[in-house]
């Protein structure tokens, strides 16, 4: 991104992280583009003070971040591209239901032990089974789309009306999925009343077997509650890419209720990290900046 600009004759300043908020006050006073990712918050106080500020482009698929109201009042543009990441999200959850299904983790943590365990019990194919996908926009239909192709069935369940793609059924509550997946997926957005929408009481009404995968927002799940089902064996595995409180750079360190669990698949926040989904943000989030520009 920072090339294609310079290339166009923007002067560019890069950071490596998020800058703290006294940094963030001081730089968006100077600058007529902000780009920012998802950890950077642009609340109104910041606005406040974008004196210069033109664009505000987000390099992340969501908007949750940024005061968008403020950002309209002052007239900056933001910026983004939400379908960027769109399949590295959906190729995420998928591998994730394999490998908990497999018990995949339990048999690698055991060889490189070197125990030599081989056996069948606890271990599904993911064809048959029912996937309940909690969220069914962009991502969620995407991945509607390649479980059925996998034989699994789809349901789901959206607070809005969405058109179902294939055979996928639409569940009328989140109750009624809840109790009929065999795998659940959560894709929701991060609109506020969104939070703890899966805590204790929802847990407790997925099958005994049920696996559990979230890669939209982390302040969606109740994780104490998660881990407190995961470790008694009333929920058979869980994957688990978004937290509520993430570390703000690669050097802090992580702590979560959920480490230590051998049927717990965690990852860094990476659903959107591949080589792929990262070009086309910086493509098409920067030829987007020009564009603007260039019609003003």
């Amino acid at each position: 991104a920072a090339t294609i600009l310079a290339n166009h004759g923007f002067t560019v300043e890069t950071a490596n992280g998020s800058l703290t908020r006294h940094e963030l006050q001081q730089k968006i006073a100077q600058v007529e583009i902000l780009g920012i990712r998802s950890k950077t918050k642009i609340d109104r106080l910041l606005i406040a003070k974008a004196k210069k500020l033109k664009i505000v482009a987000a390099y992340c698929v969501g908007t949750d971040q940024i005061d968008l109201k403020a950002c309209r009042k002052a007239k900056i543009e933001v910026i983004n591209d939400p379908f960027s990441n769109t399949r590295s999200v959906v190729e995420l959850a998928v591998g994730a239901m394999i490998v908990l299904s497999r018990k995949i983790i339990e048999n690698n943590h055991q060889l490189h032990q070197g125990k030599w365990h081989k056996t069948a019990q606890g271990c599904h194919e993911i064809r048959n089974k029912t996937l309940g996908i909690i969220g069914y926009g962009r991502i969620g239909s995407q991945l509607s789309i390649i479980a059925e192709s996998l034989g699994m069935r789809v349901i789901f369940y959206d607070k809005e009306e969405k058109l179902a793609y294939g055979r996928a059924e639409r569940c009328q509550s989140l109750e009624i999925l809840l109790t009929q997946a065999d795998i659940i997926s959560v894709h929701v957005d991060g609109r506020p009343e969104n939070k703890q929408l899966i805590g204790k009481r929802e847990f407790l009404l997925m099958k005994n077997n049920a696996i559990f995968i979230n890669a939209s927002r982390g302040f969606v799940v109740n994780i104490e509650a998660l881990a407190d089902l995961l470790t008694k064996g009333r929920i058979a595995g869980a994957a688990i890419d978004v937290f509520p409180d993430e570390p703000k750079n690669n050097q802090d360190v992580f702590i979560s209720p959920l480490q230590h669990l051998n049927n717990v698949l965690l990852t860094p926040h990476i659903g959107g990290n591949t080589v792929e989904a990262q070009e086309k943000i910086a493509q098409r989030v920067t030829n987007k900046i020009i564009d603007y520009l260039c019609k003003q």
